[in-house]
């Protein structure tokens, strides 16, 4: 069975939608795991295995050190684990491993996030089959836990942590094999960017002209004594314009006009009773 492969614009759709939207940062990480999952030179291929490591899929997950990642997303998708202990469970949820007082002294306490032997096999076989979306959502657990054992946001030092061999070939060995390859990764991410870019500013020109339309034809409707539309109804572009320009209310103005109406009025209805003409 040929192994299932994605696209690039798959793969950043896929990351767009957990909130990697940031051009930038884009542009530095689908390098990366587009590289990571080559198989036979083509990229992002589901069940890619580095072969030196328990890594697996797009993301090159790693089954010995991204425990705590995995284990959530199995707990999402209502997949159990042979032989999970209460306090296994504990520390996979938290991935903190509990310090233990001996003889007065804080010491690390035993890490119980390893996977046996019967969980790795449960692992190893979702991982194989797990689709782009589900990979995904491992990947922003990695990346997350990752920021914050290094204490930074920056996309650079979090891949470095979780891609060292990666990005080492990339930028610090800069071997001509993976550059050729990122340069060539590097072209496909800037024209999808691109073709993107021409996309949206179609369809935002196509809506601004249908929106034209239709506040065309409401203005004709608004003549007709019987209008077929609703004249009253705004375009969703000047509602938005409406609410960007909208004076905020002041509710102590407010009351100083209302104050200010009244006298005038009072005043008004007191000089036509003396018979004073009022223009």
């Amino acid at each position: 069975m040929e192994a299932e492969t994605y696209s690039l614009e798959e793969v950043i759709a896929a990351l767009n939608s957990v909130g990697y939207v940031d051009e930038n940062v884009i542009n530095y990480i689908v390098p990366i795991i587009a590289y990571e999952s080559r198989v036979n030179g083509i990229p992002f291929t589901q069940d890619a295995k580095d072969p030196t490591s328990d890594s697996w899929g797009i993301y090159q997950t790693n089954i010995n050190t991204e425990m705590s990642a995995i284990y959530k997303v199995l707990v999402d998708e209502g997949i159990e684990l042979p032989g999970l202990t209460n306090e296994q469970k504990k520390q996979l949820e938290t991935n903190i491993v509990p310090d233990k007082n001996n003889n007065g002294e804080i010491d690390p306490g035993e890490d119980k996030r390893k996977f046996t032997n019967a969980q790795k096999k449960v692992v190893r076989e979702f991982l194989k089959n797990a689709d782009l979306e589900t990979q995904t959502k491992i990947f922003v657990n990695m990346y997350d836990i990752k920021s914050s054992e290094v204490n930074s946001d920056e996309p650079e030092d979090v891949m470095e942590e979780l891609y060292f061999n990666t990005t080492r070939k990339f930028y610090t060995d800069k071997q001509p094999e993976a550059l050729e390859f990122k340069a060539k990764m590097d072209r496909e991410v800037k024209l999808y960017t691109k073709k993107k870019m021409e996309d949206d500013y179609i369809m935002e020109k196509e809506k601004l002209n249908q929106e034209e339309i239709d506040k065309f034809k409401r203005m004709a409707a608004s003549q007709n004594v019987n209008p077929t539309i609703d004249p009253t109804v705004r375009t969703p572009r000047e509602m938005e314009f409406a609410d960007k320009y909208r004076t905020p209310l002041d509710p102590s103005l407010n009351s100083a006009l209302i104050n200010v109406y009244s006298t005038l009025s009072k005043a008004k209805k007191k000089a036509i009773d003396s018979g004073i003409e009022i223009l």
